[in-house]
């Protein structure tokens, strides 16, 4: 997928299982997304999300997934609708969001923070759980990744469930090119 440039991680870790996120920015204007999640039970699943990577500073940006394939079931679960709106990924997002298009491509949105911020979960049980040893997450953040809300793909698919997991995910650097 071309050199590396940059990577970013997400881990979570419990006595019920683990689920690790990677982004790696490529300098050919692509990225790609690595979803492994391992719960006891039927939740387990990897995934990797292709998508075109467009910068609209050093700290901000957009992803728009081009495909994602299911690399336990070996096939592609999603592939991006035939809608060619350019390589204009910031002017989809502002034309698309005031009006009703049916098929609108998976578009994330991220933030690179300046500086690492420690990563508080948010959820009071696995905060309880970290302060007993019984999670663990990365300590520091420094991207936030966003799902736009022109996605327009039905709430019960198999592609919704996975996408809706990347809202407002922190995080950490992991190395640099």
């Amino acid at each position: 997928m071309g050199t590396n440039t940059s990577k970013y991680c997400y881990h979570l870790r419990t006595r019920a299982g683990s689920r690790t996120i990677e982004l790696i920015f490529s300098e050919n204007n692509t990225a790609e997304i690595s979803d492994v999640s391992n719960w006891r039970g039927p939740v387990k699943g990897e995934y990797i999300f292709s998508c075109l990577h467009q910068p609209v500073s050093e700290n901000h940006g957009f992803l728009r997934v081009i495909k994602i394939e299911d690399i336990q079931a070996g096939k592609e679960i999603y592939s991006e609708p035939l809608i060619d709106y350019g390589d204009d990924i910031y002017g989809l997002y502002l034309s698309l969001s005031a009006q009703d298009v049916a098929d609108v491509e998976i578009v994330f949105e991220y933030i690179r923070l300046r500086q690492p911020e420690l990563h508080f979960s948010g959820d009071r049980i696995l905060d309880n759980m970290k302060f007993i040893g019984s999670a663990e997450w990365s300590e520091t953040f420094s991207l936030f990744l966003f799902l736009l809300p022109l996605t327009n793909i039905p709430e019960d698919s198999e592609v919704q469930k996975i996408i809706s997991g990347f809202d407002k995910i922190k995080l950490e650097l992991a190395d640099q090119e």
